[in-house]
């Protein structure tokens, strides 16, 4: 599990495909992202994060809850 400015993703290796793959849960919205290694996948979740918290301000339609 990952954990950033309060959004969770659960990941996992696929190792046919040789990634990790994440999705935020709690979200309106699927987000999901992934990486060769962990700490690629650790940046991919912070861009996937600021991404959607900026989509977020400019389409006042999402809402998303932190648990």
């Amino acid at each position: 599990m990952m954990q950033y400015k309060g959004f969770v993703a659960n990941y996992h290796y696929v190792s046919e495909a040789g990634v990790f793959v994440a999705e935020i849960f709690h979200a309106k919205d699927t987000i999901s992202f992934s990486a060769t290694t962990l700490k690629k996948l650790e940046e991919a979740m912070r861009l996937a994060v600021e991404d959607y918290i900026q989509f977020s301000k400019e389409s006042s339609s999402i809402e998303f809850s932190l648990s």
